[in-house]
């Protein structure tokens, strides 16, 4: 077994210890040390950069986002340049309900928009060169959803019809016709915009449902001709 190494923390070879950040969990344990003149003079002088190191640190939660908050329980803005002072990381949930029904997340599972199986499709998407894996767990390539309608979503019953900002249930079979032209505003997801689900992913679901249910077939145009 590897023996734990530790190394000369950058704010000690910085000197910096009255202008320097600490970003710590919410039980308190420090989860990282920055040198504020480290941040400043690297490139990426934002609470961004700040938020990208942290999340390479720890064991991420693919279900929950990753946010830095001041001690008013204030979320950062990430644009904004850090200053000194102490943090704290929170995973938080971008959906607590189901996307469609509002039930509580408790009786819901984590849906891929796109099938995990398939990272040919996020490849294409994503403009990711085929000898790259693509990030398949990212908060904004999946969704919330009560245990049943994961499965009709999965079987093409249902979609997320992208209009400007805004979603709308569109069912096209299978019964949840009640949920049919339901707005979701932008406004419902919680965090940052680059967050919320991604509508390419949602354009590409969309699109097969158009396929199976209103052209009547979902591969190939060879029946046109028929």
């Amino acid at each position: 077994m590897a023996l734990e190494r530790t190394y000369q923390l950058a704010v000690h070879a910085w000197g910096t210890y009255h202008d320097a950040i600490t970003i710590q969990s919410i039980s308190g344990s420090t989860i990282a040390l920055f040198p504020v003149p480290f941040i400043r003079a690297g490139g990426n002088n934002t609470w961004r950069y700040v938020l990208e190191v942290v999340n390479q640190l720890i064991e991420p939660d693919p279900n929950h986002c990753g946010v830095l908050k001041d001690d008013a329980e204030e979320v950062l803005d990430l644009d904004a340049a850090p200053s000194s002072g102490v943090y704290v990381y929170v995973q938080q949930a971008r959906d607590t309900v189901c996307l469609v029904t509002g039930v509580h997340y408790n009786k819901c599972d984590s849906a891929h928009i796109v099938p995990q199986s398939r990272p040919d499709i996020y490849q294409t998407l994503l403009d990711i060169p085929a000898s790259f894996p693509p990030p398949l767990f990212e908060v904004q390539f999946g969704l919330l959803l009560r245990k049943e309608l994961h499965h009709a979503f999965d079987r093409l019953d249902f979609s997320f019809y992208v209009m400007g900002d805004d979603l709308y249930v569109h069912v096209f079979t299978g019964g949840l016709f009640e949920y049919h032209g339901k707005k979701i505003p932008a406004q419902r997801f919680h965090g940052f915009p680059e967050w919320r689900p991604d509508q390419r992913f949602l354009s590409w679901h969309y699109n097969q449902c158009l396929k199976a249910h209103i052209r009547g077939f979902s591969y190939g145009m060879s029946h046109v001709n028929e």
